[in-house]
């Protein structure tokens, strides 16, 4: 039957950021950062753990393992935060999953061992039916887990356990395990067609449809063996490590112990070392016809082997477990000859869970009881770390990406458990977190690096919650940018900033910022021109947190001018433009619109007319200069306005006696009034009045103001006196003297004739 999609396995998986960071430095102010870059924990069903995994030709993760009694499958997003399939598989016994491997064309392989006789086996699958108390097991899926491809039992009459599955470009399916079956296994081009007591190891081929088995082996002495793990060298050969109790552990080329320095070709260890057990390395050739070598490799306590490297020269790596410590043996190409081998481990209770190749120098290894994981080279360490929690976690499977990062998997404290190694730390340093920052204001991002990659690029991401990351800036090559939050990113709630490099590092703020609405101003500040010292008040309406002002004058800062008005007394010295600076606690300014102040000089006279005399019939102009704005004039004769004068010149033409009198001008003007100085104009009568050259009199003081003396170079007789107008305003009687006190008290300001018989002079009455 196809396989059922169940949503909720695996349903808890989420990513998560660790703060555990290599060479982590708590002074500076990213929060994680380091090698450690996804974590995912799924717990709420019991006894669950991660077996197997394996990476997509997309990307894509894939995992394997238990849920209860049966085998679960699921296909995670590459940054393992989302679950883009799932499935459980199995029968109405239990299930165990030994690991997953991808097809060719995607297809998703997993195998292992069960103990149901009931799996959906297909049509044409090489084994439908079970033949044993346990059997292994191998199903493929399609890339989305909705079609069950093909599905096979494997195995004999007894108990049978598949422990490693690898997979080559062609689809060639490669299981390795253990078998009690001494009957019904399924041997096929075997180098070993006969169980050979105990619990055999075996190792076997597959056709990718499971309809063929292309080669099947026993492998084994008469006690116990078990292939802990098997992989693939660049010729397609297949390397194989486990663990073997058998004293005649059948190692190749063979041996004659009595004899054994007349075999040339021969095994680095052809003969068992006394102890509990021993680890063993066997190679075949792909197709299974040719044993290229069997070794043993101990002492005299128990020794195993876990994961099996061939490096870049082609040399056989083994990894494993002596007693209580780990080792890495490093043999030949042809396993002759053991090259190196070193132990390590901290407290003496370490153990290899597996390893995987890293590089063609380096291989991945994980193992415990503390969780630890490390690149190394066969004798050194390249990166060593433990990971894990207070809780009982243990690493049990690991896939190397195309980009150095590594997949692991296993359990932590019965909960599914994964996570993700990328070489190389990243340590935000700016922002550190607390600071203001403004809707639309850049921010300076710069962070730290170690061990990264030189086509690493980075990205600027913000989060209010930590969990959800909205990018700012992308594909970043150096180590700083600038980033600028939207409203439609976060509004003004608190806010993290991260910086994430394209293998997944992240370091974000401890803190988040506190984001502010960006300052926005709500009204401009107005001048205008007034009156010189005058008061004009500017001023500037703003919204934002934390604003200051600064006032400014034709760009220049004003001292001590800070408030959000400003005061100007109109002068000279302060004309000008003016505007306002307003900066929020964020940092971010706006400045104002510019406004100008403009001083009106007070209305004044600047020049004027002065007293001045013309004969009868001429014409002459008189000017007033004043300063100001607005100005309007107005000409005054004998103190009465003069009608249409009312320009800054007044033109009298062809004057006559009338004309004669007390003139002035008033100048008023936006900023105050300004009255010329008053000025006499006289005007000598025609020689029609018979004035003669030399005065028959003289007057004085002229201008009077109570009284007048007149002097004559004759006896004066009869005196009249008269205004503008030719009106008669005073007149004397015969006198018959050459000098007259006369009093012009009565007589009004303004300019007058005094005539005596025929002669006659001008008066100038000013009081």
């Amino acid at each position: 039957m196809p396989p059922s999609t169940h949503t909720h396995v695996l349903r808890h998986i989420t990513a998560a950021l660790l703060t555990l960071a290599l060479l982590y430095d708590d002074s500076l102010a990213g929060v994680g950062g380091g090698p450690f870059v996804h974590e995912f924990v799924r717990g709420g069903i019991d006894n669950e753990c991660i077996t197997g995994i394996a990476r997509m030709p997309n990307g894509d993760v894939v995992v394997t393992g238990l849920v209860r009694t049966d085998v679960f499958v699921a296909v995670c997003s590459n940054d393992l935060s989302s679950i883009k399939a799932s499935t459980t598989f199995g029968g109405t016994s239990s299930e165990t999953s030994a690991g997953v491997v991808i097809g060719p064309q995607g297809q998703i392989v997993v195998a292992g061992t069960t103990e149901s006789i009931d799996l959906p086996t297909t049509p044409g699958a090489f084994a439908s039916l079970p033949s044993g108390y346990s059997d292994g097991f191998v199903a493929t899926f399609s890339p989305d887990l909705q079609t069950l491809i093909a599905c096979t039992y494997f195995g004999g009459t007894n108990a049978d356990s598949i422990t490693a599955i690898d997979i080559d470009e062609s689809g060639r399916i490669f299981l390795a395990g253990a078998t009690r079956s001494i009957y019904g296994f399924p041997t096929r081009n075997a180098w070993d067609n006969i169980h050979d007591g105990g619990k055999d190891g075996f190792l076997a081929s597959v056709s990718i449809n499971l309809a063929n088995v292309l080669f099947s082996t026993y492998y084994g002495g008469t006690s116990d063996e078990v292939f802990h793990s098997i992989t693939l060298d660049d010729s397609g050969n297949l390397l194989a490590v486990g663990t073997t109790r058998s004293q005649d552990f059948p190692t190749f080329p063979k041996v004659d112990p009595l004899y054994w320095w007349l075999s040339v070709d021969r095994p680095y260890d052809w003969t068992y070392n006394g102890g509990e057990t021993d680890a063993m390395l066997v190679e075949f050739s792909a197709d299974g016809s040719r044993c290229i070598v069997a070794t043993l490799y101990g002492g005299s306590e128990a020794d195993s082997g876990i994961g099996a490297v061939i490096n870049g020269s082609g040399h056989l790596v083994m990894i494993g477990t002596t007693t209580s410590t780990a080792y890495i043996a490093q043999f030949n190409s042809n396993g002759r000859v053991l090259i190196r081998s070193t132990t390590f481990g901290t407290d003496g209770n370490d153990y290899i869970g597996g390893a995987n190749e890293y590089t063609s120098d380096q291989f991945v290894v994980y193992g415990g009881p503390d969780p630890f994981v490390g690149i190394m080279t066969a004798d050194a360490t390249t990166f060593f770390s433990y990971h894990g929690t207070p809780r009982t976690d243990r690493v049990m499977c690991s896939v190397v990406e195309p980009d150095g990062g590594v997949l692991f998997g296993g359990v932590s404290n019965n909960d599914t458990w994964g996570f993700r190694l990328q070489r190389g730390s990243i340590d935000l340093v700016t922002p550190r977190g607390g600071e203001h920052v403004c809707i639309g204001q850049a921010v300076s991002c710069t962070w730290s690096h170690q061990d990264m990659q030189e086509d690493d690029v980075y990205s600027i991401q913000a989060s209010t919650d930590t969990v959800t990351w909205t990018d700012l800036a992308t594909n970043i090559s150096a180590d700083n940018a600038t980033a600028t939050l939207t409203q439609s990113m976060v509004s003004t709630q608190p806010t993290y900033f991260r910086v994430v490099s394209s293998r997944y590092h992240a370091s974000r703020t401890a803190a988040p910022l506190s984001v502010d609405a960006s300052p926005s101003i709500t009204k401009q500040p107005v001048g205008g021109s007034v009156c010189n010292g005058t008061n004009i008040m500017l001023s500037v309406a703003s919204t934002g947190v934390g604003l200051r002002y600064q006032w400014r004058k034709d760009g220049l800062n004003l001292t001590g001018q800070t408030q959000s008005t400003l005061n100007v007394v109109a002068s000279t010295a302060t004309e000008g433009s003016y505007d306002a600076v307003v900066s929020a606690s964020c940092g971010l300014s706006i400045t104002s619109a510019s406004t100008s102040v403009t001083a009106i000089p007070t209305t004044a006279i600047e020049s004027s007319p002065t007293d001045t005399t013309i004969s009868e019939s001429s014409s002459i102009t008189f000017t007033v200069v004043a300063q100001g704005a607005g100005l309007m004039h107005q000409w005054y004769h004998n103190g009465q306005p003069i009608t249409n004068a009312t320009s800054s010149t007044l033109t009298i033409y062809q004057a006559k006696e009338s004309d004669a009198g007390l003139y002035a001008c008033r100048v008023t003007g936006t900023c105050g009034n300004a009255e010329a100085p008053e000025f006499v104009l006289t005007v000598k009568p025609a020689t029609g009045i018979q004035e003669e050259t030399t005065s028959a009199f003289e007057i004085y003081p002229n201008p009077a103001t109570d009284h007048i003396v007149l002097v004559g170079t004759r006896p004066l007789n009869r005196i009249v006196i008269y205004d503008s107008f030719g009106r008669t305003v005073l007149e004397t009687e015969s006198l018959g003297v050459a000098k007259v006190d006369l009093s012009v008290s009565s007589l009004a300001r303004g300019w007058y004739i005094v005539r005596s018989d025929s002669f006659s002079r001008q008066l100038m009455i000013a009081k």
